[in-house]
């Protein structure tokens, strides 16, 4: 991955081999946050990847609120246009998805 020759980052949940590529090599990380405890915005702080992922069902379920930071939050489990919506108003605009056609569809008819 080192000798790459296009943008990318190493994205795990787990926290430690995160703070060791950061420390050893420098690579640009993102943590995906658990679904199912809360979120520790101290170590996100700390460790300042990238990116922040996050399900979009645990956003929903409001045990856990997105931060501001230096990383991107990018959601995922995003299947439906008014999750897009949701997203939007917490300005959040980086997603995935599994149902990728019936997205474009519905987005743009």
């Amino acid at each position: 991955m080192a000798h790459a020759q296009f943008s990318w980052a190493l994205i795990s949940f787990d926290y430690d081999i995160l703070l060791e590529a950061r420390r050893q090599k420098a690579w640009k990380i993102g943590w995906v946050l658990p679904e199912d405890t809360d979120w520790d915005r101290s170590l996100l702080s700390d460790m300042r990847p990238e990116f922040a992922f996050a399900a979009l069902a645990t956003l929903k379920s409001r045990r856990n609120k997105t931060c501001k930071g230096p990383w991107r939050w990018v959601v995922y489990g995003v299947n439906h246009p008014g999750d897009v919506e949701f997203l939007e108003k917490m300005d959040i605009f980086d997603y995935e998805t599994d149902r990728l056609g019936f997205m474009l569809e519905k987005m743009n008819g």
